[in-house]
């Protein structure tokens, strides 16, 4: 135990050596001191937006220290919970991390962020949170189709839509106003996609129809109502 306190005492003081000449001989002493002197920081920024899937932002802090910065690192809940990073060592003055939009469940989300920084003698100190938002956003939909718009009864006829979303379209559910229709969802799960729906023509006259799409956190949208005509 005593061998591991006077390393600590060791690595905290910084020693300086003085001389002087008196009485014909040299005097020699030390000025010890103790370092608690923590790392400041300034000029906290963010650059750039998560308007949508693999967008990144850069953010940064300049930091300064009485002796010698040695090394950084952030935290953040960019993955839904506080996580912090690996430290790297300084390169200059500046703290900088890139954090790119990979989860698309974080669609809408505040993220909160804050570095800390460690001097040469393991001083420690921290930035205040800062944060930015990811865009929630609805799918949106392009060429609503029927592949016709008079079918005979019991023949198949195609209902689609093209949808695209800045994270994920999880799902699309076809609506009929068809007697004994239950309803039809078709998986997704990508960031733009045809959602195709095959009907079975059983009722006659004329259906409405209409598609909502979905995306991973509860967005929705609704194409426009079509008609086609059974006889």
């Amino acid at each position: 135990m005593k061998t591991k306190t006077l390393a600590t005492i060791i690595i905290l003081l910084v020693a300086t050596l003085n001389t002087a000449f008196s009485n014909g001989r040299y005097e020699v002493g030390f000025t010890l001191y103790i370092d608690r002197t923590a790392p400041e920081y300034a000029n906290e920024a963010i650059t750039g937006e998560l308007n949508k899937s693999l967008d990144s932002v850069n953010i940064s802090a300049y930091w300064t220290d009485n002796r010698a910065l040695k090394s950084y690192y952030y935290e953040s809940n960019i993955t839904s919970s506080f996580v912090t990073s690996l430290a790297k060592n300084f390169v200059g003055n500046y703290s900088n991390e890139t954090i790119t939009a990979i989860n698309a469940s974080l669609e809408g989300r505040s993220v909160y962020f804050r570095f800390h920084s460690l001097d040469l003698v393991g001083n420690l100190n921290q930035t205040e949170y800062k944060s930015f938002s990811i865009l929630s956003q609805s799918p949106q939909y392009f060429n609503v189709n029927q592949s016709l718009n008079i079918i005979t009864q019991y023949n198949n006829i195609t209902l689609s839509s093209y949808w695209t979303d800045n994270f994920n379209v999880k799902n699309a559910t076809l609506q009929l106003n068809a007697t004994g229709w239950v309803g039809e969802t078709l998986t997704i799960n990508s960031l733009n996609s045809w959602s195709n729906f095959t009907y079975n023509a059983s009722n006659l006259g004329e259906i409405s129809w209409n598609i909502t799409a979905y995306d991973s956190v509860g967005n929705s949208n609704t194409t426009e109502e079509l008609i086609f005509t059974v006889q």
